[in-house]
């Protein structure tokens, strides 16, 4: 009881926060709210007639808990976010049982105050609820509630493979063909540029400053951390592109080769999971705090099946997260005090996806999940 009365009490002291601060030329200026809001009440075709770097559904998002004036728009956010949170605490309840559901309360305790003022649980919901559905065997309907999360931000389409890699072929190439009809819907709609505006933040260029990438690159050159306004990030340097694409290049092929391992192995739920997430944040040139909240209920789902070393690993990502969070100075952001801690996060983090492929190979044999069989594509799991 003592968890879920410290998530109310960190629910309670954000919306008393975001109305406070909301009036606040500052919060106006540079909070992640007011540029949710700014997309929202912005006149014209977004993508086509101004830049955005959220995707479609995230609009949605926007336009549905606004516009209305800056105050009632965070408080929105707010409950949207309090309502996903509590939505898939009861899904991991639900499906994986309480070890599950207690794991998750525990390790996202710290990231509350940073991801209630974001938008970046509702994608979580998405893919949470993908993989219960998967679980329970309902493969179209987890190929689209992946395909959907991956809409809201894109982070979810490194779990879409877990189709093909436990056998389901036909909801994932469900997932392909429906996500590929959405992409070119977007196109006809916002225009060519609307995917290359998400994917590379509009444009933007150099590493953020909390990225894995980012904070070596800030320890090999000591380049200026610099604020960039059009997708709220710190950066810093301007690596030349074959740099950001080798990251990418190393990302893709992290997560086909854990997929690949599922595929002629079979793996416990959640441990192929954290692991793709893990490689996708590991390996990202952009990163920011509320992006640990995407691992962590997969990391719940793996502790759920026995491992315990991943959990810890991932409790040390979220506290030393909040505590390089809360040491940020806007008016020192190159802090020492700051890199320190982005770097011990960062090696965690590290730690956590060496932990997750250890594990990965570990569970294998009679404690691995198998594969199901073909006749399982129809949307019945054997013993589920």
């Amino acid at each position: 009881m003592g968890l879920i009365a410290g998530h109310v009490l960190v629910a309670i002291l954000v919306v008393r926060q975001v109305a406070g601060a909301s009036a606040g030329a500052a919060f106006q200026l540079s909070s992640d709210i007011a540029r949710y809001r700014l997309v929202a009440i912005t006149r014209g075709t977004p993508y086509r007639d101004f830049g955005v770097p959220y995707p479609p559904l995230a609009l949605v998002i926007f336009k549905v808990v606004g516009p209305a004036v800056l105050s009632a728009f965070a408080r929105r956010i707010v409950l949207l976010n309090v309502c996903c949170h509590a939505a898939i605490v009861w899904t991991l309840h639900k499906v994986w049982g309480r070890r599950a559901a207690w794991s998750y309360l525990a390790l996202s305790v710290p990231l509350m105050s940073i991801v209630y003022v974001r938008f970046d649980l509702a994608p979580a919901a998405f893919a949470v609820f993908g993989a219960a559905l998967e679980k329970r065997g309902r493969m179209q309907s987890a190929a689209l509630s992946l395909v959907a999360g991956a809409f809201v931000k894109v982070w979810p389409v490194v779990l879409i493979p877990a189709l093909a890699a436990r056998g389901q072929w036909r909801a994932f190439v469900g997932a392909l063909l429906t996500g590929g009809v959405a992409v070119g819907a977007w196109i006809v709609w916002g225009g060519t540029g609307g995917p290359g505006q998400v994917l590379t933040a509009r444009g933007a260029r150099g590493w953020q400053f909390e990225s894995v990438p980012g904070t070596l690159l800030r320890l090999v050159t000591r380049a200026p951390v610099r604020f960039e306004e059009g997708n709220g990030a710190w950066r810093l340097g301007a690596p030349p592109a074959l740099a950001t694409m080798a990251c990418t290049l190393v990302l893709i092929a992290g997560v086909i080769w854990v997929w690949m391992q599922v595929y002629r192995r079979g793996a416990p739920d959640g441990i192929a999971e954290t692991a793709a997430i893990a490689v996708s944040l590991v390996c990202g040139t952009l990163f920011s705090p509320q992006y640990v909240v995407w691992v962590v209920p997969f990391v719940a789902i793996a502790a759920a099946a026995g491992a315990h070393r991943l959990e810890r690993w991932a409790g040390a990502v979220s506290v030393l997260t909040l505590l390089a969070w809360l040491s940020f100075d806007i008016n020192d952001v190159g802090s020492l005090r700051t890199e320190v801690l982005l770097l011990a996060r960062n090696g965690a983090l590290v730690g956590m996806l060496v932990v997750a492929v250890a594990e990965l190979h570990r569970t294998t044999g009679p404690h691995a999940r198998p594969n199901p069989p073909k006749s399982a594509a129809r949307g019945q799991v054997v013993g589920a």
